[in-house]
């Protein structure tokens, strides 16, 4: 069975000096083939997360919050040092726009976990329960009618 890009559709190439484990495409995108798709419901945050970084989401939350500011940290210069409105794709549970709620902006995000979607809620963020690629009505009216600042 051929392995195709999944950007170009053109065939790819195995890595011979690796083995198996990845393959790579004529423009340079080098795949690897051990990958599995995720689903970003309850299990993603709760058993992937913590396989993949030694504990679960909820207890990441320190680092988590920690990144947030550093990203936040870096959008400063470019808002001119006036927050306005930011629009955070794949919000999880909401630990970057809180941190950017408290940094002054007008925050919303879209998640596509009803886990994560929930628990960004609780904290009074406004979440859309939505995918992005193939949002819902209330996702695509977001979009289409709102403008942000700032897309994270």
């Amino acid at each position: 069975m051929g392995l195709y890009c999944s950007h170009t559709g053109k065939p790819l190439k195995k890595r011979r000096r690796t083995g198996e484990a990845f393959a790579w495409s004529d423009e340079g995108l080098l795949y690897s083939l051990n990958a599995y798709p995720l689903s970003y419901e309850e299990d993603y945050f709760l058993a992937d997360y913590e396989r993949t970084y030694g504990r679960s989401y909820e207890e990441d939350e320190a680092n988590l919050r920690l990144l947030a500011r550093r990203r936040l940290h870096h959008l400063k210069p470019l808002t001119n040092e006036r927050p306005g409105s930011l629009l955070e794709i794949g919000c999880a549970a909401g630990f970057f726009l809180d941190e950017a709620r408290t940094s002054g902006f007008d925050v919303t995000g879209i998640e596509i976990s009803a886990w994560g979607c929930n628990l960004a809620r609780k904290k009074g963020l406004r979440v859309l329960h939505s995918s992005f690629i193939e949002p819902t009505l209330e996702g695509e009216a977001l979009v289409q009618k709102e403008r942000f600042d700032v897309v994270a």
